[in-house]
Formats: C-alpha cells, sequence, structure tokens
C-alpha cells in the first residue's frame, strides 16, 4: 500500500523553501536589477530594516550593481535577487503552499510580468528537510520504487541525481549532523533539489504551474518514497 501525502503538518520540518525563478533579461543587465527593485517595492517587499542595502540613484534610472545580491522581505517571506534570477524563501516557520506561498509567488510573478523586462525560462524548487535529533538513516526507505541504489550508512551524507521526464532531480540525505541551532546536538537532513527550463516566456501561467508541479513532485519523493507514514504521524499531518 502506497503512503498517503499529507496536505500539511502541524509541526513542520521543513527549514528552507527555496523557490527560484530564472529569467533571461530584455534590458541592459546593469539596469534589470535596480528595476526589478522599484517594481517590488510596489507590491509590498521591503528592504530589511536591521541592513542598509540601498541601491544608487543616477539621474532618473535605478541602479545596482549587477553582481550585488539584494535581499527583500515581506511578512514570512523573503526574496534574493542573485543575477538573472527570482530567489524565494521563507523567514519563519513554513506557512504553507497552497494558502499563503503560492499567492505571493503569483502576486510578485503577475507584477514583473512585462516582456519589455525579463522571459522566465526556469523553475527550481530546493526544499531543505531538518530533522532535530532524530536518526534519519533508522527511518527511510530505500528508494526501491525508482531503483537507487548505493546506500550506505557508513556515509555521513548521501547523494543521488537522475532524470524523470524533463525534471533534474538530486536527492541529499544527511545524518549525524550538528544542528544548525545547536551545535552539540546532532540532527539530520533531507534536501530535495528540482529542476526544469522551459521555453522562454512571459505567461505566469505557465511558470506557476511548472512550480505547482515541481512542489507535488516533491511531496511525492518526500512522503510517497522516503518517509514512512508512521514516522510522518509524529508531526501532525492532515490528509
Amino acid at each position: 500500500m502506497a503512503n498517503r501525502i499529507p496536505i500539511s503538518l502541524d509541526r513542520p520540518f521543513l527549514r528552507d523553501a527555496i523557490i527560484e525563478f530564472r529569467y533571461e533579461p530584455q534590458i541592459e543587465p546593469e539596469l534589470i536589477k535596480g528595476l526589478l527593485f522599484e517594481k517590488l517595492r510596489q507590491c509590498s517587499w521591503k528592504l530589511p530594516e536591521n541592513r542598509l542595502q540601498l541601491p544608487i540613484r543616477l539621474g532618473q534610472e535605478l541602479v545596482v550593481q549587477a553582481n550585488r545580491i539584494i535581499e527583500l522581505h515581506r511578512g514570512d517571506f523573503r526574496l534574493a535577487l542573485p543575477p538573472n534570477a527570482l530567489s524565494f524563501n521563507v523567514r519563519v516557520q513554513y506557512p504553507g503552499y497552497a494558502d499563503n506561498y503560492r499567492p505571493v509567488l503569483t502576486e510578485t510573478l503577475e507584477h514583473l510580468g512585462d516582456e519589455t523586462i525579463l522571459h522566465f525560462t526556469g523553475v527550481g524548487l530546493r526544499y531543505i528537510n531538518d530533522f532535530a535529533g532524530i536518526d534519519i538513516y533508522g527511518v527511510i526507505q530505500r528508494f526501491t520504487e525508482t531503483g537507487l541504489e548505493g546506500f550506505s550508512e557508513a556515509n555521513r551524507v548521501v547523494r543521488w541525481n537522475f532524470v524523470q521526464e524533463e525534471t533534474l532531480i538530486g536527492v541529499t540525505i544527511g545524518n549525524a549532523l550538528p544542528s544548525r541551532d545547536n551545535q552539540d546536538e546532532l540532527g539530520s537532513v533531507i534536501d530535495i533539489d528540482l529542476q526544469e527550463h522551459c521555453e522562454p516566456t512571459v505567461e505566469i501561467k505557465e511558470v506557476i504551474d511548472l512550480a505547482d508541479r515541481l512542489h507535488d513532485l516533491n511531496k511525492a519523493i518526500l512522503f510517497g518514497q522516503l518517509l514512512p507514514e508512521d514516522f510522518v504521524g509524529r508531526f501532525g499531518p492532515s490528509y
């Protein structure tokens, strides 16, 4: 019997929920970040109060150095602007995708969706799950459905990379690693990295649909193949 995939968890173990939208700029590279910054401020994204990252205004143009990564905050979320990408993540405990994360993604991309500025070329989704004080090697299933072997409990970190249809999939599992919050406590990490390209487009629905599909694929790998249902039950799942 296949594992059920939960809609949500009362005690989520998701630490980082990075969703990155890659794009091709349609204007000069030295202007793209400044223009994006200006438009993002119009839809409630703000600079962190404790960080001085203000761009430089030259004449009527807002210019930001091309190699500078700006980070903006909006409620429970943060947004970084590495070269040719919009990289979203959570700031606090994961608030859920459908009712909270997805609306922020959609509203932000719709505000930026201008063919004179950028064309989207792909989506990356990287979810990092943190299990403090848990020996994850004693819990996880062995990816038997995908036929992946090579698992060894002698290694603290094991990785798999493979392709499913057009999606590049990377799975990293770390065990007996120092906890991020307490270096004296050992814990475990499951890091799932999904990448898929798309034809250059400004159709927001297409890139959001792709993010939705990668989100569902992440859950299918994590809950459908890796974590047994009885283990997930410890975290208050809703089905």
